[in-house]
């Protein structure tokens, strides 16, 4: 249903607009009441161009299109095979930039003065697969593009390999690197040959100079491989490329679904992403650092979870998980494993989750820790113990086994059911004095569920993924050698609970 107030808005910026560019020398050749009807015709610039303006049914929240006529076809960035010009990239929308017709003509003129000197100082912008049609596969009643998804790129440059084929998400694992397959058998009777794999080709096209839209162009870059890949396309197999570039001093990646219909070579795009890299340029600045750091997350319930999450996606490769008690139903509400199995050992949900992420994580689960000897053990062989238990005979153990070997440790905890995070450095830094205690509200009547007088702590989810943020910003100051507060740190949640 349209909104008459939605329509009376975007109707009287269309007429700004439309003032605006007809004030600037363009001719309206179509109107009406969506923005889809309206169309602009002129020059650009002083390059004196045609030039056609058009709007889509998202205005004014996405862009004018803007074509110039005589450029469709060109091989050049930051525009399409019809000549649409990519003027904004999603960076400089924010603005609505282009509810100000000066400004749209003007982007157009410098777009054709840097694509007439060859995108001098072009930002990065790795996004060949732009400038190709994508291939969509059907998929349970709807179309999905596929994604090619590779461990570690280095394990097939330049190889051909083999990969599973497109699982309901359109995701195509690659498996191994393999020898050039040997020529293909010849379909019999019209019929494609068929595979429980799909069979790619790996290639480096090296520094891209300008996107390229032809088939021709794409088996070009096979090199020596570009027979076989057309004996398999002609019998009827098709053949993924999955294939890494550079651009302006940095790495893309990009891939190709090629098949042959009626006896013609076809190709459609497909994504490529390298999980190894992908993930380690979002894991944050300080990465790098703590790559090589050895962290034990002792107890691995809701705040352990957390934590433990947290340091792995922030780039610890070396963690080990302690817990001896199982995931039970009630866990997952609180929990960073909510996938895992019921009755599983916390400490091995955690690990399991951590590792399946990435080949990088070597996360263990090890036993709970117990006594004085195993705790000093600890302390010595890692750069960093975290004490997620909420368990005062735990703190006690670790504070003992600090004080005996000079070592420190992290005590990350919820307080007052969620009234407080309390995150304390053990022993603080410098001599400090701890943290004062908290203040805490009185709660209402707890509710119980099995076990010897234990209650259920109704702490909010939102409390404990606080907690834990907090916890794991502290613990990677410490492995990186930040300044911190030397105590540590405590900051009010919630109310108490009424």
């Amino acid at each position: 249903m349209t909104s008459p107030a939605a329509t009376d808005v975007i109707s009287h910026q269309l007429l700004q607009l439309d003032e605006a560019l007809n004030r600037l020398g363009l001719r309206t050749l179509s109107s009406g009441t969506a923005p889809t009807e309206w169309r602009w015709q002129g020059h650009a610039g002083a390059s004196g161009e045609p030039m056609i303006i058009t709007l889509d049914s998202a205005f004014p929240y996405s862009p004018p299109k803007v074509v110039l006529e005589a450029r469709a076809g060109n091989h050049d960035w930051h525009q399409n095979q019809r000549g649409e010009l990519c003027l904004w990239d999603r960076h400089a929308q924010g603005d609505l930039p282009w509810l100000d017709a000066q400004q749209v003509l003007t982007r157009v003129e410098e777009w054709v003065d840097n694509a007439n000197r060859g995108w001098p100082a072009d930002v990065p912008q790795l996004d060949l697969e732009a400038y190709s049609d994508p291939k969509l596969i059907p998929r349970r009643g709807h179309l999905v593009r596929p994604l090619i998804v590779i461990d570690r790129w280095t394990s097939v440059a330049n190889h051909w390999f083999t990969a599973s084929r497109p699982d309901e998400r359109g995701c195509i694992h690659v498996q191994t690197a393999t020898p050039p397959p040997p020529k293909p058998r010849t379909k019999s009777k019209g019929k494609p040959l068929s595979s429980h794999q799909l069979l790619g080709l790996a290639i480096e096209l090296g520094e891209i100079s300008a996107p390229f839209f032809t088939i021709h162009e794409l088996f070009s870059e096979l090199g020596s491989d570009a027979h076989r890949v057309e004996q398999y396309l002609a019998a009827g197999r098709d053949v993924v490329v999955a294939a890494r570039y550079q651009r302006c001093g940095h790495t893309g990646f990009t891939g190709f679904w090629l098949w042959q219909d009626d006896r013609t070579n076809r190709y459609g795009h497909v994504a490529v992403v390298e999980e190894e890299s992908s993930q380690r340029l979002r894991a944050g600045w300080h990465a790098g650092t703590i790559t090589d750091r050895t962290v034990s997350v002792v107890g691995a319930g809701s705040l352990g979870s957390y934590v433990a999450d947290i340091l792995a996606r922030s780039g610890v490769r070396h963690l080990v998980v302690h817990d001896d008690d199982r995931l039970l139903p009630g866990n997952l509400v609180r929990h960073a494993t909510a996938e895992a199995p019921i009755g599983e050992n916390k400490a091995v949900a955690v690990a399991t989750v951590l590792n399946a992420r990435t080949h990088d994580h070597t996360a263990d689960a090890r036993p709970a820790v117990r006594t004085l000897e195993d705790a000093m053990a600890l302390l010595g062989e890692q750069d960093l113990l975290i004490d997620c238990t909420g368990d005062r005979l735990t703190f006690q153990l670790f504070e003992e086994a600090a004080r005996l070997t000079g070592q420190r440790f992290l005590h990350v905890a919820v307080v007052g059911h969620g009234q407080y995070a309390r995150i304390d450095i053990c022993p603080p830094l410098a001599g400090a004095d701890p943290i004062p205690a908290e203040t805490t509200e009185p709660t209402g009547p707890l509710d119980f569920e099995g076990g010897c007088g234990d209650p259920i702590s109704p702490t909010p989810p939102a409390a404990v993924v606080e907690t834990a943020a907090i916890g794991a910003r502290l613990a990677i100051q410490l492995l990186t050698g930040e300044a911190v507060a030397p105590a540590g740190e405590s900051r009010h949640l919630f109310a108490a609970m009424p």
